[in-house]
């Protein structure tokens, strides 16, 4: 696959530690199953793989100061393993606020520009766990909208219920169901659940079954283009909407639409739903300390089922609290996501 693939973790204080390892542990994982470019200097053949973290400790905005750590970039290593070793032994939680949109930015100018030799796919792909620092977040749908309209993808893989459905949707390319994840814990069943979903994804950006930008950004990427939208978001050339010049904007949406369903399907077959049940997780005592025999007795996850339907309406109620009743309305929307 021609691909460069940059990891934006969430490393601030507002994360726990265990779900920061468990975030080294995914990366970990989903760098084993590419195909690395042996020559990343030099060729166009396999994947390249980029991880940094934000934000360090002290980060503001204004003060000439780096929003990120870059523990690699695109060019590092031509080996997963150097890579894998990487992450276990030398990435270490920074424990600074919370600055993804400083950081996104900082990645598109810094590890994907001033790569040699970019590859037709280039994915952001942000773990996160909280709600960016205030400062940041004015600036987070101009960031995320430049990097969209310059042909980046972007997939959200969000742990717990800090991270709102707003900034959920700034970080995902369109359509966001099929660009994002959000679980409410990230246990081993859910971490291998967002593995297989992750793959998923990939195995359809390579088929090209999604455009970057995405048909319904038109506009917003020409008004980009012409400065209507803060200039400091532009970077680079633009990259044009294929086939927009011929079609109208009616066929447009049609198209979309008609190839939003042959993704899903797709997905569906790409990807194995859980093995596990409800019961089964209410019964898994040593894992989860909160699943004791006077909890299980006491949930109703029929209840928690029909509650997070209604939430499905609504990406800013997905996940407000982390509740057993949350727990088990992610189990449900995990056996009816495809």
């Amino acid at each position: 696959m021609d691909m460069d693939i940059t990891y934006i973790m969430d490393s601030s204080r507002s994360i726990s530690s265990e779900d920061f390892q468990r975030a080294k542990d995914f990366v970990s994982n989903m760098v084993d199953q590419f195909v690395v470019s042996s020559q990343p200097n030099e060729s166009y053949g396999g994947i390249r793989v980029a991880l940094v973290q934000q934000a360090p400790r002290g980060f503001l905005p204004d003060r000439n100061q780096t929003p990120v750590a870059l523990e690699f970039d695109l060019v590092t290593y031509s080996n997963k393993d150097l890579m894998k070793k990487h992450i276990q032994e030398s990435v270490r939680q920074l424990e600074g606020p919370s600055a993804i949109a400083s950081a996104l930015q900082w990645t598109v100018e810094n590890v994907f520009f001033k790569a040699p030799r970019q590859r037709k796919h280039r994915v952001i792909f942000t773990i996160v766990g909280s709600k960016t620092s205030t400062w940041d977040r004015e600036r987070l749908r101009e960031i995320s909208l430049g990097a969209k309209c310059q042909g980046f993808t972007l997939f959200t893989l969000a742990l717990g219920s800090d991270v709102s459905g707003s900034q959920l949707m700034e970080l995902s390319s369109s359509p966001t169901d099929q660009h994002s994840l959000t679980l409410g814990r990230f246990a081993t069943p859910e971490m291998a659940y967002a593995q297989r979903f992750s793959r998923a994804f990939l195995s359809l950006l390579q088929q090209e079954m999604n455009s970057y930008p995405s048909p319904e950004l038109q506009e917003e990427c020409e008004n980009l283009d012409r400065g209507d939208i803060q200039q400091e978001a532009s970077v680079t050339e633009r990259i044009p909407f294929p086939g927009m010049a011929e079609s109208g904007s009616s066929q447009v949406l049609e198209d979309t639409e008609k190839n939003k369903s042959r993704v899903m399907k797709s997905m569906k077959e790409n990807t194995k739903e859980p093995v596990y049940t409800v019961p089964e997780m209410r019964d898994d005592y040593e894992e989860n300390a909160y699943f004791t025999e006077e909890n299980a007795k006491r949930e109703k996850p029929q209840e928690c089922g029909k509650a997070q339907e209604k939430n499905k309406k609504n990406l800013e109620t997905t996940a407000e609290t982390r509740s057993g009743c949350n727990d088990y309305g992610m189990i449900l929307e995990y056996e009816n996501l495809f």
